[in-house]
């Protein structure tokens, strides 16, 4: 037969289970709620895309094997672009693309011959542009050979220098494979509108993207 002293006792071990459990489910609670809200914030800042195609070689996609899967990257949504940012556009006729950006609205874009080399070079604003990002063998006579027919299809885009000036609300995108795009150089200045972000981060192939989104939401991703 319990005493009253024994029932005591039982009575206060439940209450500190009770209380441990109670503990416990907040504590979960709030994690589950964190990480939550974390995601919606993720999703509202961030958009994730497969880059498909050979136009961002070697910077992108820089492998031989098809059988390998594609980079992978994370598109920041709020951010607005900026000279040589890498960014995704939904453009009408292409539909979703990624490519560089080299000018922004106003900015004057020409190509000019080189003339230490058979090779063509890409000139803003009357300065030449240093693109590291592209391969040593890159000539970019395709890119210069579409610029020029560029020129008969927008010539109220052209000065009298032979520069493309980006309109209002326009930005001059070319791929860093110049002799395999469909950029600028061939379609003219993509309309603003159809900007969809700037690349933050890649996962390349053969890396894993959950671990990268396990690291991301711990806080060790790393900018692009």
């Amino acid at each position: 037969m319990l005493t009253k002293q024994t029932k005591k006792f039982d009575c206060e071990i439940y209450n500190k289970e009770n209380s441990y459990a109670n503990a416990i489910s907040l504590f979960l609670i709030v994690v589950c709620c964190f990480f939550i809200l974390y995601f919606l914030m993720f999703n509202i800042k961030y958009t994730i895309k497969e880059v498909s195609g050979p136009s961002m070689q070697p910077t992108l996609n820089n492998n031989s094997d098809p059988k390998q899967k594609n980079d992978i990257v994370l598109v920041s949504k709020l951010d607005a672009p900026t000279a040589f940012d890498i960014v995704i556009m939904d453009d009408k006729n292409l539909g979703l693309i990624i490519k560089r950006v080299i000018g922004l609205a106003g900015d004057r874009i020409s190509i000019k011959a080189d003339n230490t080399s058979e090779t063509y070079v890409l000139y803003k604003n009357g300065v030449k542009i240093n693109e590291p990002y592209l391969l040593a063998t890159e000539t970019m006579e395709q890119t210069y050979s579409n610029f020029q027919e560029l020129k008969l299809k927008e010539p109220n885009n052209f000065n009298e220098n032979g520069e493309y000036i980006v309109p209002k609300n326009h930005i001059f995108l070319l791929g860093d494979n110049r002799s395999n795009s469909t950029d600028s150089s061939v379609v003219g200045a993509f309309p603003m509108s159809e900007y969809v972000g700037v690349v933050t981060d890649v996962v390349y192939y053969g890396e894993s993207l959950i671990m990268y989104l396990v690291h991301y939401f711990l806080g060790f991703h790393i900018k692009l």
